[in-house]
């Protein structure tokens, strides 16, 4: 499933990079011509706010759970000692190695 997540965390970092660019375009329209309205530049905001959004919501369809979408943390529901906790893993870890209970979040990321 990691490279799966991996490949959905790629894609919505690219769109939060051109969410980005594109909201300084549109801050410096709506400074140059404040009575424009910017309605291509702002639907083009929303088209990639929305891809984003979906991009979460079909990992969270798959019962993963996302923390933190600019660190790329996920949360993986598992049974552990009959114990109901998380699998924690982010960008950057080959694979998941962490657990934490369901209080305690990444502040409170065990080794396996």
């Amino acid at each position: 499933m990691l490279p799966h997540v991996l490949s959905v965390f790629e894609r919505i970092h690219a769109l939060q990079t051109e969410l980005a660019k594109s909201e300084k375009q549109l801050d410096k329209l709506h400074h140059a011509a404040p009575g424009n309205g910017g309605a291509r530049k702002g639907a083009e905001l929303v088209g990639l706010s929305e891809a984003i959004a979906r991009l979460t919501a079909a990992l969270e369809e798959k019962g993963i759970f996302v923390k933190d979408i600019d660190n790329g943390l996920v949360d993986f529901p598992h049974l552990r000692d009959n114990e109901e906790v998380f699998l924690c893993w982010r960008i950057g870890e080959k694979t998941v190695a962490y657990w934490h209970d369901l209080e305690s979040g990444f502040r409170g990321r065990q080794p396996l």
